[in-house]
């Protein structure tokens, strides 16, 4: 259960912070609600006074609702954090071939069988165990200009990744490596390193057009020198890259 209209407040509030990047934490709003309280005991004190006595008269009805929603969420948060601090994880190599023939329709396939929906089938795992639906990570990386591609898995689904990435390109290698994550040194005093990130997410009316390999003709085969690559510029900017 919730609040009356705070699902309207929540909409505003990520409609804000998409629209300008600013994210509203809750003290904040809670510090401008109370300051409406104030201002409105001001102008229209019988109001106010009328309104706190009638929550108070309902007290016994709303505000065990009102704890036992925080409760359950907490719970959730609680049982989901031991589920994914005790989920091991691994992360793989996928080493490429020199020459893949086939057309990215069988990439398409590969990750069609990764929406795995287990995990969250029934209450007992959601709201018992903390259990979630498996996530992975398809990661680029480059370390001196030499490029690597991985992707992160849990280890109980590592046989199926790598059977069915097996079963689309025979030819591809998947190797067990560290995280090479681990390896980074981020402290801020160190050399000046940090770390950096953000999400994309279209804020006009109409979305700006996004090709897919359809667009690019890689869904049919084609001849070497005719082919276009839309990561070849991703792939050699990032090879340049000390």
């Amino acid at each position: 259960m919730e609040l009356p209209f705070i699902d309207k407040i929540e909409r505003a509030a990520d409609k804000i912070k998409d629209n300008t990047g600013i994210r509203l934490e809750e003290w904040p709003v809670f510090i401008a609600a109370l300051i409406l309280l104030v201002v409105s005991y001001i102008f229209m004190p019988n109001v106010v006074k009328f309104a706190a006595s009638a929550a108070l008269f309902l007290l016994p009805v709303w505000f065990p609702f009102l704890v036992l929603s925080g409760a359950v969420a907490l719970w959730v948060i609680l049982k989901r954090g031991e589920f994914l601090d005790s989920t091991k994880y691994v992360l793989l190599e996928i080493k490429l071939p020199r020459n893949i023939v086939k057309t990215p329709l069988a990439m398409e396939a590969f990750l069609s069988t990764l929406h795995i929906s287990g995990g969250e089938s029934n209450w007992f795992l959601v709201w018992i165990k903390g259990s979630v639906r498996p996530f992975w990570s398809l990661e680029i990386a480059s370390f001196g200009g030499q490029v690597h591609f991985y992707i992160w898995t849990r280890v109980m689904f590592r046989k199926v990744v790598e059977s069915q990435l097996y079963a689309q390109y025979p030819g591809v290698q998947l190797v067990e490596v560290p995280d090479y994550t681990m390896s980074m040194n981020l402290e801020p005093d160190t050399f000046g390193t940090g770390i950096w990130g953000c999400d994309f997410k279209h804020t006009a009316e109409d979305p700006l057009p996004i090709k897919t390999y359809v667009e690019y003709g890689l869904d049919k085969i084609q001849k070497e020198p005719e082919q276009t690559d839309p990561l070849s510029n991703l792939i050699e900017y990032m090879s340049s890259i000390n």
